[in-house]
């Protein structure tokens, strides 16, 4: 019987511990609802309280002290207080959790991103600088026929297609346009403007829509100094040029940190 339970309960276990955040903000705001209905319906009662109060002294609505219409009216309004500090609990739970899973998906990402930068170094070492470029160039071909199969609107005549690395999405420049736009951002950098700049205000400058995690990531002129790409040519099924850009220093999490 206990093992047929736990079969039934512990996918509802993992999806509720999956989506705890988002199941906590929806009680969370069903709550603050419920909050408010309920000191709709308290605030009635409260008055009568006061009123009561108001005939036992025989005194004037306005002669009341603050202190006593708070000691008096205070009692229907205890259920919407428990909503309401429930609800607030929830939210800033959910809170909690997004931050440790955010925090914890920024080490993964800098902890596969430094694992990636090493494991090139050694292929370089072993297998000399020509040779990786070659593997490396298999690997950007493979990339843009991938591209070519699921966004073949993107291949067409004029401005040549470029492939933006991180999040793999094609979009149409001329190669000196790419060099212009990052040309804006350093100078934004070294202008004294500004200490960095985030993935996202690099794909404006493409002409790429943010992702989920763009606004997070960027480049530190202090950390990571000028941000620099290098653009390896390639070309489609129908053998129209194609760019697969490359940063020298990878977009990372916590970016905005200073020295």
């Amino acid at each position: 019987m206990r093992t047929n339970l736990e079969k039934i309960f512990r996918p509802i276990a993992k999806q509720v511990s999956k989506y705890g955040p988002e199941i906590a903000v929806g009680v969370g705001i069903a709550g603050m609802i419920t909050t408010t209905i309920l000191a709709v319906k308290a605030t009635p009662k409260a008055l009568k309280l006061i009123d009561e109060a108001k005939k036992e002294k025989e005194e004037e609505a306005d002669e009341l002290k603050p202190i006593e219409v708070v000691k008096i009216a205070w009692k229907p309004y205890i259920p919407a207080m428990i909503s309401g500090a429930l609800s607030i609990g929830c939210i800033v739970g959910a809170s909690t959790v997004h931050v440790k899973r955010n925090a914890a998906l920024a080490t993964a990402y800098q902890l596969a991103a430094n694992t990636l930068s090493d494991y090139k170094e050694k292929v370089i070492e072993t297998i000399g600088e020509e040779k990786e470029r070659e593997v490396q160039k298999k690997v950007d071909a493979k990339k843009v026929e991938k591209i070519s199969s699921t966004e073949p609107s993107f291949v067409r005549k004029g401005k040549p297609l470029c492939i933006e690395p991180i999040s793999g999405r094609p979009f149409e420049m001329d190669l000196e346009d790419v060099k212009a736009a990052i040309n804006r951002l350093n100078y934004r950098l070294t202008g004294g403007m500004e200490e960095c700049i985030s993935l996202s205000e690099w794909y404006d400058e493409i002409g790429l829509k943010h992702t989920d995690v763009s606004d997070y990531m960027g480049w530190n002129i202090y950390s990571d100094g000028l941000i620099t790409i290098t653009e390896v040519p390639s070309s489609t099924d129908d053998g129209e040029l194609c760019w697969v850009l490359e940063y020298a220093v990878l977009p990372h999490y916590k970016y905005e940190k200073t020295r």
